[in-house]
Parts: C-alpha cells; sequence; structure tokens
C-alpha cells in the first residue's frame, strides 16, 4: 500500500492504533527506497506559517514529509496545511514546475510525498477539510 501511493506522488494519511508502529513503516520504507524523510512532531506550539514553509522546502527538494501525529496542531495550523497540500498535489499532478504561495515562488521537484499519521481515537475529533 505503501508504494503504491508513493509512486503516484499522493498525500496520504495512516491512521491506527497508538504504537503499532504507523511512523516506523514509513521511515523504514523510505530508508529502503533511499528517500529522504523530514519528519515534524505536530503540537500545538506550531505555526501554520513555519510548517508551511517547512512543506514547500521539502517539496522544492523532492523529499517526503511526515506530518506525525496530526492530530497535535491546532484546527486553524491544520486547515493551513492541508490546504496547502492539496494545493501541492494538484501542481505537481498537473505537471507545473512551481509554485505560488503565500507571494513567493518555490519551484518544485518530482517525487515529494507529504504522509500524516493519526491514533485512530482522534480521527472523530479532526476537522471535516482533513477526513
Amino acid at each position: 500500500l505503501l508504494a503504491c501511493n508513493f509512486r503516484a506522488n499522493s498525500f496520504s494519511c495512516i491512521y491506527g492504533a497508538s504504537g503499532v508502529g504507523k511512523t516506523e513503516s514509513v521511515l523504514d520504507y523510505a530508508q529502503a527506497i533511499g528517500k529522504h524523510v523530514v519528519v515534524v512532531t505536530c503540537m500545538q506550539e506550531i505555526a501554520s506559517q513555519q510548517l508551511a514553509k517547512t512543506m514547500l522546502g521539502v517539496a522544492q527538494a523532492g523529499g517526503w514529509m511526515l506530518l506525525d501525529k496530526l492530530h497535535g496542531l491546532q484546527s486553524s495550523v491544520l486547515s493551513v496545511v492541508v490546504q496547502l497540500a492539496v494545493k501541492l498535489g494538484s501542481t505537481i499532478a498537473a505537471g507545473k514546475p512551481n509554485i505560488t504561495y503565500m507571494g513567493v515562488k518555490t519551484s518544485l521537484t518530482h517525487g515529494f510525498t507529504c504522509l500524516m499519521t493519526v491514533n485512530e481515537d482522534y480521527l472523530p475529533n479532526l476537522p471535516q477539510s482533513v477526513k
């Protein structure tokens, strides 16, 4: 399942019980195929602009971004992240070489993938835009 998603440059949310290996599975797979993964452990203190800049940087490098414990973000930050992920996904799928976000033009590299992990107990609490 992971291989299919990554080949398609999709944005995926992996959910399951706490401690089952969601994050480790992604890291192990990435290591096996030689991809760099930037892991961001989501927490209330992360600002949307900070997370957006990180995501754009990873997209520019063609790496993978893992938003671990997505449910830890504030709802307002979560909304911005999801909107940017959708915009990046549609831009990459259309084969466009760059994206303009918040007035900054960023070149994109094929291969960028964004994954999100969520503990299944938090799924009902996520905003509808994420589901």
